[in-house]
């Protein structure tokens, strides 16, 4: 065999020639077998010899392909670790390829300092500064060396107001010094003027000059919140100019009044902080990390600080859970003229949800029955001053998101504790929730309050005043008498044989079961949504002989007089009749709550003693006119005492309930 050692090729030809060769002498191994002749057995053997020769080579060739095999195997794994060698420096060439990326990136974003600075213009700079600053033939032509040189001049003109501000400072230093010693001298003066001001109590309280009260409300105001102190502000300027029976105060607790007052500057100057705090991050990110650090620990102290005097003015302050009030209060008080009565007013801010609620009650000395001092009551006293107004709903939309899982009983129950929020109530301290409150400008809310301090300060004398009247008129009705100022009755026929049997409050549920009351119900006029109850409802029966009965159910809204009141009938004579099914009870209706308060507009407190009269009248005409239709030689039950020149009109044959009083007569509207 060669000493070289055989390549591949040459192996795999080996191979199949030695392959070749053992299956040719294994055929002539079975041709031997199969021959007769003396030298079979030596040719088999010479055979089988050469066949063992054959293997030796199959063998060794075996060896050879192995050898090959791992020599080949080691190279490929020693060019493999070539080939990562060379992936690995260009990881690491890519990687600083980014690098550098970044850096260039960072470089060209880069912001200078001097950027922030506003410095003097170009026109100015070479106006000011001095020619060994300015360098115009220089600068004018290099930019950079120009941004330099204003920055050199800018830097002298702050080293000037900075040896500026150190003689101001030292100025003031001797100016606070001054008023320091002058502030000692102020001290000493402090207890002998207090004794002056207690010595001085009786001269006061003698001449009627309230020196020392009106000083105590004055500081008091001072902690006042903003609408309750734009409240304070334009009532006593209005009861000074044109209310003499008016009387302002503040009340409440002082102290926790100024720990909240203290709160919520301690909050607005973090706040304060805080934003500072934000921009200095953002012109200097480099540090970010470390003043963010500073300010979570010092603001874990501030926070602590505020819990504590938060929880002290909570421990302070009555609240419930719903509405947290401001520990004072404004107390108004408006007393009448002609009767010992007093209306006093509570109006408290809420300061969780930032709107005024009123709390009312009145003084009068005069005791009434309790079906009328119903209307007395400090929980409809002041409902619906101006239209709609019930007092039952917040009037900041924001508190309507936030109490949108609270029942209406327990929002009813908060108000009773602390007042309702009725609209006219924001307007008298300057809120007005409709209009956007970045829009508002400075003193606007002094506007809102002066614009409305009249009119509401004239609704509430007029709304007094008209519920003492109806108080009256209802304790004559339940002596079932009717009384009218002689302007009313000239009105009206001087005989009235109708008479009011009797008076009777009852219940909205009553109410809707009554057949008469079923057309109000089914327009809507009245609806069971707890607005309904703020309204009055009465029963009243009218009498003409034993015969004829007619049932009026009377509703005084809530905004009495504004709106007068509603009456529906029911005539009980010849069968029911409404006026679902009789055109003259119909009319009889359009008369009593349309037409008549339209006449009575300057009687609107007396309005519905007007209206039972007038009703009185109109059954007297109704039932008289009705009998003259009787058949020839029927005897007639009630027999026409009124002079009418048409008992009936038209196809719904209408009666004539209008009358005239100069002429006595009655005719058809």
């Amino acid at each position: 065999m060669a000493s070289s050692k055989p390549t591949m090729e040459q192996t795999v030809l080996m191979f199949s020639k030695v392959c070749e060769n053992i299956r040719n002498n294994m055929s002539q191994v079975v041709t031997q077998k199969n021959a007769d002749g003396q030298t079979k057995a030596e040719n088999i053997t010479e055979l089988r010899m050469q066949g063992s020769f054959n293997f030796l080579t199959l063998k060794q060739l075996n060896r050879s392909a192995q050898i090959q095999c791992k020599s080949v195997k080691d190279k490929t794994l020693e060019t493999k670790q070539k080939l990562d060698g060379y992936n690995l420096q260009l990881e690491n060439l890519q990687y600083e390829i980014s690098h550098l990326h970044k850096e260039i990136t960072k470089c060209m974003e880069f912001r200078s300092r001097h950027e922030d600075i506003e410095l003097v213009s170009e026109n100015n700079f070479y106006k000011d500064a001095p020619a060994d600053i300015s360098r115009p033939d220089v600068t004018k032509h290099d930019e950079h060396i120009r941004t330099l040189a204003r920055l050199d001049w800018e830097l002298e003109q702050r080293k000037r107001l900075s040896n500026h501000l150190e003689e101001v400072k030292q100025i003031k230093d001797g100016v606070v010094e001054q008023t320091s010693v002058k502030k000692q001298k102020l001290q000493t003066l402090a207890p002998s003027l207090d004794n002056l001001l207690k010595s001085s109590l009786p001269l006061q309280d003698a001449f009627d000059l309230p020196i020392d009260k009106l000083r105590k409300q004055h500081e008091l105001a001072r902690l006042l919140p903003r609408p309750l102190f734009v409240l304070f502000l334009q009532a006593k300027a209005y009861q000074e100019a044109c209310d003499k029976l008016m009387s302002v105060e503040i009340d409440g607790d002082e102290s926790a009044a100024r720990q909240l007052l203290q709160m919520q500057i301690e909050t607005e100057r973090r706040a304060t902080a805080s934003n500072n705090h934000n921009e200095d991050l953002k012109a200097d990110e480099s540090d970010s990390d470390q003043e963010e650090k500073d300010d979570q620990d010092s603001g874990r102290g501030h926070k602590s600080r505020r819990d504590s005097t938060r929880m002290e003015y909570e421990n302070s302050v009555n609240s419930n859970s719903l509405f947290t009030c401001h520990p004072l209060q404004i107390n108004i008080e408006l007393k009448t003229k002609k009767s010992a009565t007093a209306l006093s007013l509570q109006f408290h801010y809420v300061t969780n949800h930032k709107f005024v609620t009123v709390r009312s009650s009145l003084h009068h000395r005069t005791k009434h029955s309790d079906a009328s001092d119903s209307f007395l009551k400090a929980s409809n006293l002041l409902t619906c001053l101006t239209p709609n107004d019930f007092g039952l709903q917040c009037p900041n939309a924001t508190t309507n998101f936030s109490m949108d899982k609270v029942s209406a009983s327990e929002l009813s129950a908060a108000f009773q504790s602390v007042g309702h929020p009725y609209m006219w109530a924001q307007q008298v301290c300057g809120l007005e929730f409709l209009s956007v409150e970045n829009s508002r400008q400075p003193g606007e809310d002094m506007q809102i309050s002066f614009s409305h301090m009249k009119g509401t300060v004239e609704k509430l004398r007029k709304r007094v005043e008209s519920r003492i009247k109806l108080t009256k008129q209802l304790e004559q009705f339940a002596k079932n008498v009717i009384r009218c100022d002689k302007d009313v009755t000239s009105m009206l026929p001087t005989q009235i044989y109708t008479s009011l049997s009797s008076w009777s409050q009852i219940t909205f549920d009553e109410y809707s079961k009554l057949p008469q009351s079923a057309a109000v119900l089914d327009v809507g006029l009245l609806q069971g949504d707890g607005k309904s109850e703020q309204h009055a409802f009465y029963l009243a029966t009218l009498k003409r002989g034993n015969t004829v009965t007619v049932k009026a159910s009377v509703v005084v809204f809530a905004s009495y007089p504004v709106d007068a009141p509603l009456i529906m009938l029911l005539l009980d004579w010849r069968g029911e009749k409404t006026s679902e099914n009789d055109f003259n009870l119909r009319e009889m209706e359009a008369e009593l709550n349309i037409h008549w308060p339209k006449t009575l507009t300057h009687k609107m407190d007396s309005i519905l003693s007007a209206q039972l009269l007038r009703l009185q009248s109109m059954v007297d005409v109704y039932v008289e006119t009705e009998c003259q239709n009787n058949e020839v030689g029927q005897p007639v039950e009630f027999p026409l005492n009124r002079i009418c020149p048409l008992i009936a009109k038209g196809p719904a044959r209408l009666k004539p309930f209008m009358y005239n009083s100069e002429t006595k007569t009655h005719y058809h509207r």
